[in-house]
This record gives C-alpha cells, structure tokens and sequence, in this order.
C-alpha cells in the first residue's frame, strides 16, 4: 500500500529483537489486583469468556484492550482501583477521536513514590550531558500547552522541582500562547544566560526557530527539549548542522516515551542517540538489523521497573498497576524490543568509517550504560501525532466530507506526515474524479477548502491553533492530487491514514 512503513518479519526474528520486558507474574498480580478492585475489568474479562482468575488462566490469554474497547464501555468509578480512588490528584485528558477526550487520573507523587510506581525521569542527567548545563547558564522555556492536557501541569510541576532543587545555574520561563511569545521572551532574558532550552514537541521546532529568527535571537543558542509524538533523526542533524554543532554537542532530545493512557514508558540517553545516529550514517548496522532508511524508529531505554511490555504484532502492549490499571493495554503503537547487549555485539564487529562515527560507537558501547532493553518506536497505527494530539481517521474524513468537494474528488484518499523546512505537517493524497483535469488552480482551491473544514473538524486543536496558520503555501497542508483510478486500486477502506 502507499506510504506502508517497512517492519521486520516477526516471524523471523533477529537475534536483537526481545518479546518481552519485565516479569510475566506481573501481568497476572495486576489482573487480579484488578478483578478485584474494578468492576470494569471484571466484565471485560466476562466479555471474553474468564470468569475467573484461577491458576489455569495464563497471561497470555488474558484478552488485551484499548481505549475503544475498554476504556469507552465503562464508567470512570468502574475502571479506577478501589485503593487508589481517595489518591487521585490530577485529572488530565488525552486527545481523542473526533474531538472527544478520556481523562485519565494521576496520583499524588508521595502515593507513587511509596507504591514504587513515581515515574523515572532523569531529565537533570541526560540535559547535563546534552547540554553541557555545567558550564552553560540556561533558560528553560516551557512552550506547551497547560490545560487539561495530560502531560502539561505535571510535566511543568516537574520541571519546578528540578530547577529548584538543581546546583546548576539554570532558570524557568513558561511561553504557552504563540511561538511569538517564547521568542519574545527568549529575546528579553537572552543577554542574562548562554542558552535558551525550549520544551516543546517536535513539529514545533521549526515553527519555534523561524519565530526566533524573526525575532533576532541568536539560533546557535538556541537548544530543544521535546515529548508527545517521533521524530526523524534527519530532524536533529540538521538543527546540529544550522547551529555549528558536533558530537557530542547536541541540540534536540526527546525527554520521554510516555502516554496520558501508560504514564512514562522510557527515555532517551546519550547511548540511545549515538546509536539511532549510527544507524542513520551506517547501512552495514542498518542492513544487520534488518532495517531501512524509511523505518528508522525513535529508540528509549524502558526505565519503569513497575511496567511490563511486551509486542504482539508488531504492536506494544503495556501492562501497569495504576489508578486505572492497564492490562495488556494497546496504545496502537507500532514497536519492538531490542537487546542492548545483543545490539552490543553488532556495534563491536561494525568498522567505523570515519573519525565520527568512530566516536558515536564508543558512546554507545558505553559500559557504563544501565539500562538492558530499548523499544524501538516507529510510531502510532491508529493515528497521526502532530504537536502532541492525536489526529483520527474520522478527523480526517469529516474534513473531506465538509469541505463540499463531491464534484472534483472521488473520496478516496490517503494521508501522512509530510516534513519539510518549515517543519512538520499534512501531506494528503487525493483522487480527482476521471472529468476533472488536474490543475495547480484545482490544488489550492481543495487546500484552501480543506484547511477551513479541518479547523471545524478538529475543533481548533493545537495543531491549527499553535502552527497550522504559520504553513507557507496558504493552507495547512500539502495537498497531491492523484486522476482516478490510482488510488482507488491500493484503496484499503480499513485504513485511509497511511504513516510515513
């Protein structure tokens, strides 16, 4: 099909490739913590023919969920633990389908951290290293958006705790309005540290660099901080290459993997970039691994030791006792699971071709490197995530449906992200109907239309909001247009949103 991302065969396995993180008997301890504790996971289970949670049962039969067949067919008092239900701090949303979100609960920090549930973040390591905060007086510039969202207030709550308790010299200004604000800001409190760290999400960078440029700040200055979706490795050589940067001296990293629906998952480290760069420069690493150019995912080392994960083709599914606790819950994301000591072995026998990919092995040879397991993330497989929302197949089919173009396009059409100078965005192929001739006048008149009935369709999400008015070209998206029938033959109706 169009634009079908290339995943290894499951069936045959590198030697790299794990099943699995963390004790099977936790995916049973926390089934029936949840039997017995939330009503919701009794009836799902009786749904699929367990009414009981004997020792015949094997985790591998527990029957797994998501957010359509779980979450959605219940009421939230159902689906919390009875224990936790007076611990709950926070409610935060996540995006949903059309519009709709779920609001999921956090607990209180001493509640997780006495649990053994607190989220490992080591934002402090991984900037120090990146950064070089030791010798660099920093600004934080928190540029997300607060709100409901999920992740916002205890992300920004985090980044407070940090700086207070921080020896380093490093100080903390929130921009969540516009990208003009963050640069404005940037601007004004520039003179009084040697760089400006923004924290962001990555279809947001470039809208972000172009608002400092405009804004006369010095980009070489200028670093990034980002969560909420992946990005291609391309992405951060070329802001290394604008801002004069070489290894290590880096200028984008990816805090975490995490979701509103699992908590945090993982986490990028040093190690974990220097090999995703090796396998960007070397196609003898990339050809051992079984991988192309086109597939090269996002790679975090699994840090929770409460999390089970495991991949179920080609999917993860993630296994967790919290407030509403998850079992084999998946988020729909397309991943595996790599061996860091079997990944090891490849990166001994690769020969270096130059001086720096020489280097980027030893860094990710490095023994002193704790973690045992990376997830390799290519990215959600019911969705597209732009500025950290998700963006639906029906989104985008009621932006088709409205934008009142019967006489031109057939209705077929697939969609993915499309990457260039100005950042992230919507790139939509289209089929015209056989009378229609295709036009560069047709073309903007179907981006011009698409784009307003978009806004409708997504409710003004962040996307529009913060970056869709800011496209070069007059609309949100990049639009092809494809003469019936060419997309009508590789039509699949299960899937229209195709990921690149």
């Amino acid at each position: 099909m169009l634009g079908k991302p290339y995943l290894p065969d499951s069936l045959k396995r590198a030697s790299h490739r794990l099943t699995s993180f963390g004790a099977p008997e936790t995916v049973m301890a926390c089934a029936r913590r949840a039997w017995e504790q939330a009503p919701a996971y009794r009836r799902h289970l009786a749904a699929h023919g367990i009414d009981a949670l004997t020792g015949n049962v094997s985790w591998r039969e527990l029957p797994p969920m998501d957010k359509k067949s779980y979450l959605g067919l219940h009421r939230s008092e159902d689906l919390v633990a009875a224990e936790l239900s007076e611990k709950i701090l926070y409610w935060g949303s996540s995006s949903g389908s059309s519009g709709e979100p779920f609001y999921w609960p956090t607990l209180r920090w001493r509640d997780c951290v006495q649990a053994g549930t607190a989220p490992v973040i080591d934002l402090d390591g991984l900037w120090r290293e990146a950064f070089r905060l030791r010798e660099r007086k920093t600004l934080v510039l928190y540029c997300i958006k607060v709100g409901a969202w999920s992740p916002g207030a205890p992300l920004l709550t985090l980044l407070y705790r940090l700086i207070e308790s921080s020896d380093l010299h490093l100080g903390l200004a929130v921009a969540t309005h516009s990208h003009e604000e963050a640069a404005d800001i940037a601007r004004r409190l520039g003179s009084h540290y040697e760089q400006c760290l923004f924290v962001t999400v990555p279809s947001l960078v470039r809208p972000l660099r172009e608002a400092l440029r405009l804004a006369g700040v010095d980009l070489s200055r200028a670093r990034f901080s980002v969560l909420g979706e992946c990005f291609p490795e391309e992405l951060r050589e070329q802001l290394d290459a604008e801002c004069g940067l070489r290894w290590p001296d880096i200028g984008l990293v990816s805090d975490v993997y995490a979701s509103s629906d699992t908590g945090v998952i993982g986490a990028e480290s040093m190690p974990s970039i220097a090999l995703r760069k090796l396998l960007l420069s070397s196609r003898p690493l990339r050809e051992a691994l079984g991988l192309r150019e086109q597939s090269l995912a996002n790679l975090y080392n699994l840090t929770q030791r409460d999390l089970f994960v495991e991949e179920l083709e080609g999917e993860l599914l993630f296994t967790r006792w919290q407030a509403i606790p998850i079992i084999r819950y998946n988020l729909h994301d397309r991943g595996e699971l790599w061996d860091w000591e079997e990944l090891r072995k490849l990166l001994r026998a690769l020969e270096p071709s130059d001086e720096r990919q020489a280097a980027l092995k030893q860094r990710a040879l490095d023994p002193s490197n704790p973690h045992q397991t990376l997830v390799a993330v290519y990215g959600r497989n019911d969705a597209l995530i732009i500025t950290g929302d998700n963006f639906y197949d029906s989104d985008f089919l009621c932006a088709l449906s409205s934008a009142k173009l019967e006489g031109e396009v057939t209705g077929v059409f697939f969609v993915s992200l499309s990457r260039s100078e100005e950042g992230q965005g919507i790139a939509w192929d289209i089929e015209v109907r056989p009378e229609v001739a295709i036009t560069d006048e047709l073309r903007k008149k179907i981006a011009s239309s698409l784009a307003e009935s978009f806004r409708r369709a997504v409710h003004l999400r962040a996307y529009v909001d913060m970056h869709g008015s800011r496209q070069k070209g007059g609309g949100l998206f990049e639009v092809r247009l494809h003469p019936w029938p060419e997309l009508t033959s590789k039509q699949d109706a299960k899937l229209r949103v195709i990921r690149s």
